[in-house]
Formats: C-alpha cells, structure tokens, sequence
C-alpha cells in the first residue's frame, strides 16, 4: 500500500510538472503573438495637463519712410510724315557745268518675304551736266518705323561700260539686298561719282603748225639692252649726247648710229636713217626711230636696227630709249 502511493505521489507530480510546463508554454506563445500590450492590466487615469504659458508682446513695426516724387516725362518731339509706300526719298540737284550732275529719277522699292527676304531698290539715272561721270554709285538706306536704320547696300550703274555716263546719258539701276531682314518704312537714295574733266592748254603757235613742243637742242640719249633676232650679237646698251634740229613739221636727229630724219606731228616723232653699206661684203643697215616728247625736257621711245647680208642673212636689233636734258 505504501508503495502505491509514493508510485501515484510521484505520477502526479510528473503529471503536474509536466502541465505547468506546458501551461507555462502557452502564456509564452500568446505573449509573442499578441504582444505584452493585452496582458497589460487597466490603464490608469491620465493626469492633467499643464497650463501653457503666455505668449510674449511682438515689437511695434518702424515707421517707412516716404517715398520720394517721381520726375516729368519729357514730351516727345512730333513724329515726321511717313512717306508713301514703295517710294524711294531722292533730291535733284542743279547743272553744275564744272563738276557734273546726276538726276535720280523714277526711284522706287519693293520688298518680298518668301523662302527669304529681298528689298529691290530701283530707278533711272541721268547725266545732265557736260562733262562725262564716271565710276557713277547708287546708294541706299532702309529705315523702320522708328526711324532706325535696318538695312544699306550699294551698286554701280553700267557695270559693263565702265561705270560711266556721258553728258546727257541715262541708265537704268536697281541694287538687290537680300540682308535687310524685314519690310523697311522708308527708303532713301544718295550717290557719288568721279568728274572726268579735259583741259585743253591755250594753243601756241608750234601747235597751230601741227607741232606741240620745240625740242632742238642737246640731248642725253640712253638705251636699254636690245634683243635680236638673228645670228647677230645683241650688243650692249648705251648712252650718249644727241642732237635735235627742229623746223616746222621735219627734225633731224645726230647720233653714233647715223642721222635720222623724221616728221613731226603733235608731240610723236618718227624717222630713219638712210641705208648704209656697213661691211666689205656689202651689208647694209637700216635704223628707225620712234619717239613721243612727253614735255620740252624728256621723251620716250623704241628704235630698230636691221642688217642686211647680200646671202639674205639679216639680224634685227629692238630697244627703247629715253631722251633727257
């Protein structure tokens, strides 16, 4: 009997060791899963809470000062007249017998804006002085409508005859600018030119006769190095003293190479020596002389030698000259 009970004793305290554990277990897992928060007791009453303190006093804002008085527009000058679309501004100018005029006429412009812009300023000039204009520009200035200068461009007139306009001649001009980058407001025209003036010297009485200058005298003749053409040495250049008769329309020239006689008209002078025997197998020699008197003090000019051989053989010497004094 006693060991009945010490058997059952010690059954039910395994049994309930073994309960408290699992009990025990339990608390555990639904601790974890539920959190500590649900196993938590009554939450007490909230104490009260405390009062806020005052709000201190904000500074007074600094007065502003005034502001100062805001000056007068100016008046705005009065706007000019704008004038008439596609009519170019141009002045004409008096006959001026000494130094020319030109009259502009018929200007007009036009201006496209397709694939790109493009003003065409045109119009008719003429000569109506007595002397010729040469070199003759046209100008032109394009203008919004502020009066602000947009655009400039210039060309001359017959580019293909020298840019010139006889004494009562017109022509025709236009100037394309592809550059002025919107439709101008106005458009004005000026132009310049170069005065081609002949002055004709009081006539003397050498001139009368056909003959500009007298130049007899002594002169210094100087040669430059001659080419040939021929089996002939060229020779060497040379200088020496000259002398010139002068009368009427005739002159006369003494040199080393032999005497020249020659014509005159107006200031060109032409001549030759007779044909001379210059060997003993009877070659002779022909000179010819060119010159123009530039002034009674200098002139310039070319001359030939041509050698003759009775075989047929010839050789011809050319070179320039200067006669100085």
């Amino acid at each position: 009997m006693l060991c009945y009970r010490l058997f059952f004793i010690r059954i039910f305290h395994f049994e309930r060791s073994c309960t408290i554990k699992k009990l025990l277990f339990l608390i555990l897992i639904a601790i974890l899963f539920f959190g500590c928060d649900q196993l938590k007791g009554p939450t007490g009453p909230q104490g009260d809470t405390g009062t806020q303190g005052e709000t201190g006093t904000q500074g007074e804002t600094g007065e502003q000062g005034e502001t100062g008085e805001q000056g007068k527009t100016g008046e705005q000058g009065e706007t000019g007249e704008q004038g008439e679309k596609g009519e170019a501004v141009y002045t004409e100018i008096a006959v001026d017998e000494d130094t020319g005029a030109l009259l502009i006429t018929n200007a007009t412009w036009s201006f496209e804006d397709n694939y790109w812009t493009e003003l065409v300023v045109s119009g008719l000039a003429k000569n109506i002085g007595s002397v010729a204009l040469v070199n003759v520009k046209i100008y032109f200035k394009a203008y919004n409508a502020s009066d602000q200068l947009i655009s400039s461009d210039y060309d001359y007139i017959n580019p293909w005859d020298r840019r010139t306009l006889n004494a009562g001649q017109e022509s025709f001009w236009k100037i394309t600018d592809s550059d002025c980058p919107y439709e101008p407001s106005k458009v004005t025209i000026c132009y310049s030119y170069d005065v081609t003036v002949v002055a004709f010297p009081d006539l003397t009485a050498s001139e009368i006769n056909g003959v500009t200058f007298d130049i007899a005298g002594t002169w210094v003749y100087s040669t430059s190095q001659p080419t040939v053409t021929g089996v002939c040495p060229a020779g060497s250049p040379i200088t020496e003293t000259c002398t010139i008769t002068q009368s009427g329309e005739s002159f006369t020239l003494n040199s080393s190479a032999g005497t020249y006689y020659g014509t005159i008209s107006g200031a060109e002078y032409s001549g030759a020596t007779p044909e001379t025997v210059v060997d003993e197998e009877g070659g002779t020699i022909i000179n010819t002389i060119s010159f123009t008197a530039e002034s009674t003090d200098i002139a310039l000019g070319a001359a030939t030698s041509l050698y003759t051989h009775p075989s047929g053989v010839t050789c011809l010497w050319e070179y320039t000259f200067s006669l100085v004094r």
